[in-house]
């Protein structure tokens, strides 16, 4: 049986902690590599343990779960977080290819961390949250539309064509979230931002294919 999460999170991240200062010492390596090659070795059985909370993580809706136990959030430690870093920047380098490390941290670290602030990552991670709770799908469909927007934004430079490229990018992520569980708030602010883009999209030469 495991330990209450609270008390679990802080054994392990002082662990996480340990590898990567040793090893810093010993080799000189960075404490991200360190904890992502934790992971994908199963050391000390991190990667098994991960597994085992995850569908605990799933099916929880917040870190308040109103028990004693506390929640299984409480696993989503910095430490993770900066392996997951790691590994999404390794592969976009080597080519975008997402493995099943990428996709375990993801799902462990997506609801708990409130969406990964701050990171980029591939939207097509969010289709692996389908089978977590409502709330996680919520916060997934948010998400997606914020980095759309994002994306409009930083790629537009007011000729239109960054419209055509994030109407690309929605056109794949839209089939892997739940509409059907998104609030009417949130639909409202996605269909607005669909008619400028529809509105910018005019103004922009087609996109060579």
């Amino acid at each position: 049986e495991l330990v209450p999460p609270a008390a679990a999170s802080v054994v392990l991240s002082r662990v996480l902690s340990s590898w990567a200062a040793g090893e810093s010492c010993d080799r000189g390596a960075d404490a991200a590599d360190v904890i992502l090659a934790g992971v994908v070795q199963d050391r000390q059985n991190l990667r098994t343990m991960l597994r085992s909370v995850l569908p605990r993580i799933a099916d929880e809706a917040g870190h308040d779960t109103g028990t004693d136990w506390g929640s299984s959030f409480e696993y989503a430690v910095p430490e993770l977080r900066a392996a997951f870093a790691r590994a999404v920047a390794t592969a976009d380098a080597e080519g975008g290819q997402v493995d099943d490390t990428i996709r375990l941290l993801f799902r462990a670290l997506f609801q708990p961390t409130g969406g990964l602030p701050g990171l980029e990552f591939p939207l097509s991670l969010l289709g692996d949250l389908r089978a977590h709770n409502t709330a996680c799908a919520c916060q997934a469909a948010a998400c997606a539309v914020a980095r759309l927007r994002e994306l409009f934004v930083r790629d537009d430079g007011g000729g239109g064509g960054g419209a055509r490229r994030a109407w690309r990018a929605a056109e794949e992520t839209w089939p892997l979230l739940l509409w059907d569980l998104v609030d009417e708030a949130l639909i409202e602010s996605t269909v607005a931002m669909l008619k400028e883009w529809l509105v910018a999209a005019r103004r922009a030469p087609p996109l060579p294919d």
